[in-house]
């Protein structure tokens, strides 16, 4: 009887996995990741560089404001895009992280549980 109360723990233990392993904690591609990140700046690059120009030019006809004013836009630029790739850096680099705990918990909970069935293992034989 002590022998199925045995397995009954380990199954328990096995229960308490996290429900998410195997699911939705696909590891992070890095070849993935990098192209969405760089589509994501370069979309963004395109875009400001063009919407921008075009807004300034309409709104700017001096040669030598629109210049210092580009200038400007090109700090602003540097300081956006900046703040987007720490923004989507961390973000992957925070679910790599999350990845990288749950695996730790699982691996953990596994250790136990054959540590646990090996000692029921052993029990098992001894019986006389």
């Amino acid at each position: 009887m002590d022998f199925l109360n045995e397995n009954n723990h380990w199954l328990q233990q096995l229960r308490k996995l996290p429900r998410s392993l195997g699911r939705n904690t696909s590891p992070v591609h890095p070849l993935k990741t990098a192209r969405n990140i760089t589509l994501i700046y370069a979309t963004l690059g395109f875009v400001w560089i063009y919407s921008s120009d075009w807004i300034l030019s309409s709104l700017f006809k001096n040669p030598e404001y629109l210049s210092s004013v580009n200038l400007i836009k090109g700090w602003v630029y540097v300081l956006a895009t900046s703040l987007l790739l720490f923004l989507l850096i961390f973000l992957v680099l925070t679910e790599t992280q999350q990845h990288e705990e749950c695996r730790q918990r699982s691996y953990e909970a596994l250790e136990q549980i054959h540590g646990e069935l090996a000692l029921s293992e052993q029990r098992t034989y001894e019986l006389p």
